[in-house]
């Protein structure tokens, strides 16, 4: 009888990958909703927080094809890294820039395009990365892959749509 893998749980690298990614896309999901919500609170008009959204959403589209190049020429693991780094540090600069009381709606379009460049990059990145897996190992990873990213967006969900408008609403009438 052949021995008997071990369960995939049971490896440090996959759960450390695999919560670090689960940490990764709730900072993502959170972003794609408090990035609207800090530009309304600065006064942004409809036009202005469609124009933010789609900053978010624009580096997939405009460079998409090119990402996979990029990811093919450098290591996979230091990719995933850095792209969260990148991330954490623009997000960062928003609390920084509101305390010092420089928070204005050009910087929230160029983290947002960043971020969604480093976004693009890190997912890219993680695709690769989980490709290279023993074939007897992949599909356990790959269904704990999945429950990470089976978290519906936020911007879809009806309990959190219906939360973000009691939100919009309460902070225009403040």
């Amino acid at each position: 009888m052949p021995a008997r893998p071990s369960p995939l749980w049971s490896s440090p690298a996959f759960r450390a990958l695999w919560g670090s990614d689960t940490i990764s896309l709730l900072g993502l999901h959170t972003t794609l909703l408090a990035l609207p919500l800090t530009a309304i609170g600065l006064g942004a008009t409809p036009v202005q927080v469609g124009l933010l959204t789609t900053a978010q959403t624009a580096p997939a589209l405009l460079f998409g094809l090119f990402a996979g190049a990029l990811v093919d020429r450098y290591r996979r693991r230091s990719l995933l890294l850095a792209a969260n780094l990148a991330r954490a540090a623009l997000l960062a600069s928003l609390p920084l820039a509101a305390a010092l009381g420089r928070l204005h709606l050009a910087q929230l379009y160029l983290i947002a395009f960043l971020s969604g460049v480093a976004a693009l990059v890190f997912v890219v990145a993680y695709q690769g990365h989980c490709q290279v897996k023993p074939f007897g190992r992949r599909r356990r990873s790959e269904s704990g892959e999945r429950s990470a990213h089976r978290r519906p967006d936020p911007a879809c969900t009806r309990d959190v749509s219906e939360v973000r408008q009691r939100l919009v609403g309460t902070i225009a009438l403040w």
